[in-house]
């Protein structure tokens, strides 16, 4: 092993598949990444019907594809999906993508989002486990809904709320993944470097953002002036934290895999095995690289 791999820690492989004229496939119609090296990934999904397909939908040449059972607030909540998804969360891997959502794309009233988050959050096996988060629109409810019902798991996937409420989840400890679209718009480095470099973990957000302008595509969007991310083509966001934090992209990927390590060493359910992973690269030979 010469290198730690990749890591994406929020995509859609399902989702991506809908690219039919972008994404290649495999013989088995299985997504192809086009990674430079395996990917590890956190493969998120928007139901529990979803959640339940994902054998049909592997990401070919990925190191690791660990897939999160979610409950995403764009699906029309019911206390059905509900009792679904408590029913299936004792077997899934981690949790994801669940939270609130302010926007006209969520698919019932902020009130029941909460009370159904809550729900997830306070479930015995969701606290065990990875649980990646969503807060569009809604971010200092989300914050104010984790001050409460916090899991030690919590990585708020792309954070777009201002300085006093990345504050307030600072304080939580939590953790953060951070994708390209981020850093297109003004505020997206300076909210980021707010983040404490040690809970900072990277994604794609696959297919939803635009590789070559960084913006976000609309859902269900299938033409875009290049082409969407793949899941695991986190190489433009390692530069762009490695601008951030001023250091080279192999320090960026090492301090991922160093702040994955320190997620899991919170929970009883590890998929990643990160602490392994950094073992075997240390033991290949590589140069260690200290963590700041």
């Amino acid at each position: 092993m010469t290198s730690l791999p990749l890591l994406d820690m929020h995509c859609h492989p399902i989702q991506a598949r809908s690219y039919v004229t972008r994404y290649p496939l495999t013989d088995n119609g299985s997504l192809l990444s086009v990674a430079a090296d395996q990917p590890s990934l956190l493969a998120v999904t928007m139901s529990p019907d979803e959640w339940s397909g994902r054998a049909s939908s592997s990401v070919a040449g990925s190191a690791k594809s660990v897939w999160a059972l979610g409950l995403h607030p764009w699906e029309q909540q019911n206390r059905d999906q509900l009792a679904s998804f408590l029913n299936l969360v004792p077997e899934c891997d981690a949790v994801g993508e669940v939270g609130l959502d302010g926007s006209l794309w969520a698919g019932s009233d902020l009130n029941s989002q909460r009370e159904i988050l809550i729900t997830i959050l306070d479930n015995q096996h969701s606290r065990d486990r990875i649980v990646s988060i969503h807060g569009y629109e809604a971010n200092a409810d989300l914050v104010g809904v984790l001050e409460e019902h916090l899991c030690a798991g919590v990585i708020y996937h792309w954070f777009s709320g201002n300085s006093e409420t990345l504050q307030r989840a600072v304080a939580l400890d939590i953790f953060y993944s951070v994708n390209h679209a981020m850093f297109s718009v003004p505020e997206g480095s300076e909210l980021v470097s707010a983040m404490p470099r040690t809970r900072v973990l990277m994604e794609t957000d696959a297919p939803s953002i635009d590789r070559a302008t960084g913006r976000a595509l609309s859902p269900g969007a299938e033409e875009t002036d290049d082409r969407p991310l793949w899941p695991g083509e986190v190489g433009l966001t390692e530069v762009e934290l490695g601008q951030v934090w001023g250091v080279d992209v192999a320090e960026v990927r090492r301090q991922v895999w160093q702040n994955l390590a320190e997620l899991e060493s919170r929970l009883q359910r590890r998929p990643f095995s990160a602490v392994e992973m950094l073992s075997r690269f240390d033991a290949s030979g590589s140069t260690n690289i200290l963590e700041r």
